[in-house]
């Protein structure tokens, strides 16, 4: 966190009032492979909690249909996506690109926009990359 703040000041409030869950693994709430940790051991025997009662070689067995199982799935929800973003991504992209839509954006000179958006009003300064 020093780190981020060194380098982009007012940083740890922008992420503390998101929420460290949307941007740090150690807080996220989703499972991974429908199991809620990211140590790879404690994964297995979560998910394994069933085949453990089998004899060694069954286990074995069940362990490595299901991890087959998971990395074709990932596999084919990759080889299917037209883009590299994930779904969340690309359900964020979407929500922000249909709230452009209503904005009304006006040119001020070659660099320089005014956005209106509801009730706001922004200046989106093109050559210094910032908005104001």
């Amino acid at each position: 966190m020093r780190l981020l703040e060194s380098s982009i000041s007012g940083i740890r409030e922008e992420l503390e009032s998101i929420g460290f869950a949307k941007w740090s693994r150690a807080y996220s709430q989703r499972r991974k492979y429908n199991v809620m940790t990211t140590n790879i051991s404690e994964s297995l025997n979560s998910a394994m909690l069933k085949a453990r009662e089998l004899p060694i070689c069954s286990m074995l067995e069940v362990l490595r249909m299901m991890l087959q199982r998971w990395f074709f799935e990932r596999k084919n929800e990759v080889d299917y996506q037209m883009t590299d973003f994930t779904k969340t991504v690309k359900g964020i992209l979407r929500e922000q690109i249909e709230r452009s839509r209503l904005m009304k954006v006006n040119p001020v000179n070659n660099m320089k926009y005014q956005v209106i958006d509801g009730t706001s009003q922004y200046t989106l300064n093109r050559v210094m990359g910032t908005v104001g």
